[in-house]
């Protein structure tokens, strides 16, 4: 016994995984288990979320703390801090996430569940 997806679904699907990857890890300096939802190429979702109302968004759908992270130019930016404040942190989320690359946004969210990294991405689709 089993299922099968529609052409809908299928489509759903083929769209979500290019678009989107759910990562585990650990913020040791933080204390924080993590699941990432890594948004491909998505620099473009911060013309229409700011970093704060990512981070709300990710706590409305069942995060205790989250992360909003940019992989710009090289470098990667946790809006709105400074590079100072997050040093200690960035090797970390390098060993996260070894798959970012340049424009990617990555929602690291804490307590680790996929589903609020599910949530966020359905949500996000059904928005931009």
């Amino acid at each position: 016994m089993g299922f099968s997806l529609t052409n809908l679904g299928i489509e759903f699907l083929r769209e979500w995984s290019g678009r989107y990857e759910i990562i585990n890890g650990e913020i040791g300096s933080l204390g924080w288990e993590v699941t990432g939802l890594r948004i491909i190429e998505g620099e473009y979702i911060l013309q229409k979320f700011t970093p704060v109302e990512l981070r709300d968004m990710a706590v409305k759908c069942g995060a205790d703390a989250a992360l909003i992270i940019v992989y710009r130019k090289g470098v990667i930016e946790m809006p709105p801090m400074t590079v100072k404040e997050v040093e200690p942190i960035i090797a970390e989320i390098r060993n996260i996430c070894t798959s970012c690359k340049e424009n990617d946004v990555l929602i690291l969210s804490s307590p680790q569940n996929p589903l609020i990294s599910y949530e966020i991405s359905i949500k996000l689709m059904n928005l931009s």
